[in-house]
């Protein structure tokens, strides 16, 4: 079911992008899974969703992280050509995923589902210590007919670590979280002076 599967760790990924997306398709299908730690990736898309099949899959994802330690710069996690109409994610953290950080990344969304999410978590101990997002945004295109979401993310209150978001724009979307997820988040985002400044959602 899963496209890309990295177990090497120390490694760099540049300059490309991976389009998911198949004939026949599979409801689990997964674009790409970090399981090997402490890799680099700059200027990278994972294209998750892009058939039918992993679009209406509540298991399908664009990127997976089962390891510690990798870094995200200008990457692209998730596409918004197909819309999705279950409870799948952008990303998933598992496996006590520690201190992954993606910085400049966009995670677009397009759907027919309250229920999708940007981020989600793999049950209690899904992340460890914290996973960091700064200058990132979530865009749900509500505005092309995208059903507004209910939170940017989803995590069981025994997630094991924290979700820091700091200067990211969540637009779509009616929280930054579920309870679970509020409960294990911080949030450090500059407040909107007026409404002409772009205020995207209203926080919890």
């Amino acid at each position: 079911s899963n496209m890309f599967n990295v177990t090497a760790s120390g490694c760099i990924f540049a300059n490309f992008s991976v389009f998911n997306g198949f004939s026949t398709g599979n409801a689990a299908q997964i674009a790409w899974i970090d399981a090997g730690g402490r890799n680099y990736y700059s200027d990278v898309q994972c294209g998750g969703f892009v058939d039918t099949a992993s679009a209406q899959g509540v298991n399908a994802r664009a990127l997976k992280v089962t390891s510690g330690e990798n870094t995200f710069v200008n990457c692209t996690v998730g596409l918004d050509t197909v819309t999705r109409t279950v409870a799948n994610a952008n990303l998933e953290l598992a496996s006590a995923a520690a201190r992954n950080k993606f910085i400049n990344c966009d995670f677009p969304i397009m759907t027919s589902s309250a229920n999708s999410v940007a981020i989600i978590g793999s049950g209690a101990g899904a992340i460890d210590r914290y996973t960091k997002f700064q200058n990132c945004m979530f865009y749900n295109a509500v505005d092309s007919t995208s059903t507004t979401i209910s939170a940017v993310a989803n995590l069981n209150a025994a997630a094991g670590g924290s979700l820091v978001f700091n200067n990211c724009t969540a637009a779509g979307a009616t929280k930054w979280g579920d309870a679970g997820a509020l409960a294990n988040s911080y949030v450090d985002n500059a407040p909107p002076t007026a409404a002409t400044s772009g205020l995207a959602v209203n926080p919890a």
